[in-house]
């Protein structure tokens, strides 16, 4: 059912049919590119947010099992690969689905997976910890250039434009200078996301200038709350975002807000072992 087994090459086969529908606008490709990005989710994408045995997808797909290094799980081409296409698509959508997608394997697989000095990656199961950097002599673990190159570009995906005026996709310390119909605006962000659920946002137009700011709510949180100006408001959510439609101020005005992060346990049986 899963037609070519390649990993990263599917993925990026599919990336350029997205690119397609934007030079050519037909929607054909643009709805095969989305299928397969659910097919991948359903049936191979794993709870930690990346796929794969080997490079390749597989019919074990996202069942819990004990993915030993050996095995070479979870290749970062794939996660970088998952990541980018997952980009792709909300860049022509705007369902904020595929930035919690995005999100999950980027804590859970893309820096988890990293060597704490930054000069390699290796395969890596999220749930067991391991990540082994000793490959045979004149070989990397797995595909360090790819993930550094992920992480290069990674400011680019945090906040993004539409029509209406911007949208966060991610949460971190940051700050970006862009417009909005001519007028400059500077956003800024503080948090120590994702320690905790607290985030807080500047605007700063040149002017005072009327626009949508859009907080994606990550799909594990449940309950949320934001403070203007250091007033507590009720959080709008439209389609998994906060929205908030107002005149900023030049003044600035500064958003606060926190995201409850629960706890939450997933019980699975793997090698006939009930276990958490």
């Amino acid at each position: 059912e899963l037609g070519c087994l390649k990993g990263i090459e599917m993925l990026i086969c599919y990336r350029g049919l997205v690119f397609l529908f934007g030079v050519t606008g037909k929607t054909a490709y643009l709805e095969a590119a989305s299928k397969y990005w659910e097919d991948l989710k359903k049936r191979q994408i794993g709870i930690t947010g990346n796929g794969s045995i080997a490079e390749n997808w597989n019919y074990i797909g996202n069942k819990p099992v004990l993915l030993t290094n050996e095995l070479r799980p979870n290749e970062n081409c794939v996660g970088v690969g998952w990541m980018r296409f997952s980009a792709d698509l909300f860049s022509k959508i705007g369902d904020k689905k595929y930035f919690d997608a995005f999100e999950d394997t980027l804590y859970n697989h893309l820096l988890g997976a990293q060597a704490s000095d930054g000069s390699d990656f290796s395969y890596y199961q999220g749930n067991i910890g391991k990540k082994v950097h000793e490959t045979l002599p004149g070989l990397y673990s797995c595909c360090r250039y790819r993930g550094m190159s992920l992480l290069s570009y990674l400011p680019q995906f945090i906040y993004w434009k539409d029509e209406d005026g911007f949208i966060v996709c991610l949460y971190c310390d940051s700050s970006v200078n862009t417009e909005h119909k001519g007028i400059k605006v500077r956003i800024v962000q503080k948090t120590e996301y994702p320690t905790n659920g607290k985030v807080r946002i500047i605007i700063s137009p040149e002017q005072n200038v009327n626009f949508v700011l859009k907080l994606r709510v990550p799909s594990w949180c449940a309950n949320c709350r934001i403070c203007i100006n250091g007033h507590t408001q009720n959080a709008s959510i439209v389609n998994g975002y906060v929205v908030i439609d107002r005149l900023w101020s030049a003044d600035n005005d500064s958003i606060d807000l926190t995201m409850d992060i629960p706890f939450r346990y997933q019980e699975a049986t793997v090698d006939g072992d009930r276990s958490i």
